[in-house]
């Protein structure tokens, strides 16, 4: 394997994505959730361009408006849903490069939704699902620091959801 520069920094940028994310599932409050989670998006976004997976940097940069909304009004209604989650197909269709091009618009439409049902134990699970889908997709176009990010939040969101939404005995 030919290793370039481009290659190692988005691979750095994997690894910024992951300390936001991990942090982001520390706290139980939905606002500091979604402010680190707009900051690993653009991450995400920028190792996905330096590694040539366009599906997920489209995906990444709605996510970063999507959050940012709801960070604003910590509710969508229905029609914005739809709309995020047509544009997403959009720009998934755009940037279609045979069948692993879904794989990010599966995963963050399962996470959209969470969102949207607005309970943080619902956005947890739903981040676990996402999660161990995208990791599908980043062993495919060699986001390698990817996969440890996002098998790093899948741990972090699981420690999460046990913490916060199992009863205790």
């Amino acid at each position: 394997m030919n290793i370039d520069i481009k290659f190692i920094i988005a691979q750095l940028f994997g690894v910024f994505a992951l300390i936001c994310l991990m942090l982001s599932f520390r706290k139980n409050r939905k606002k500091y959730l979604l402010k680190l989670q707009m900051l690993s998006s653009l991450f995400y976004a920028l190792q996905f361009l330096l590694l040539g997976g366009i599906s997920g940097f489209f995906i990444n940069i709605i996510c970063i408006f999507r959050n940012y909304i709801l960070y604003k009004n910590s509710k969508i209604d229905f029609v914005y849903l739809f709309m995020l989650l047509l544009v997403m197909l959009i720009c998934t269709l755009f940037s279609y490069n045979g069948v692993i091009s879904l794989v990010p618009f599966i995963a963050t439409s399962i996470y959209s939704i969470s969102l949207w049902i607005n309970k943080l134990k619902i956005i947890r699970l739903g981040n676990i699902c996402a999660t161990i889908i995208l990791i599908i997709y980043e062993i495919c176009i060699g986001a390698y620091s990817g996969v440890l990010a996002t098998s790093g939040e899948l741990l972090s969101s699981l420690y999460a959801f046990i913490k916060f939404n199992l009863k205790k005995d």
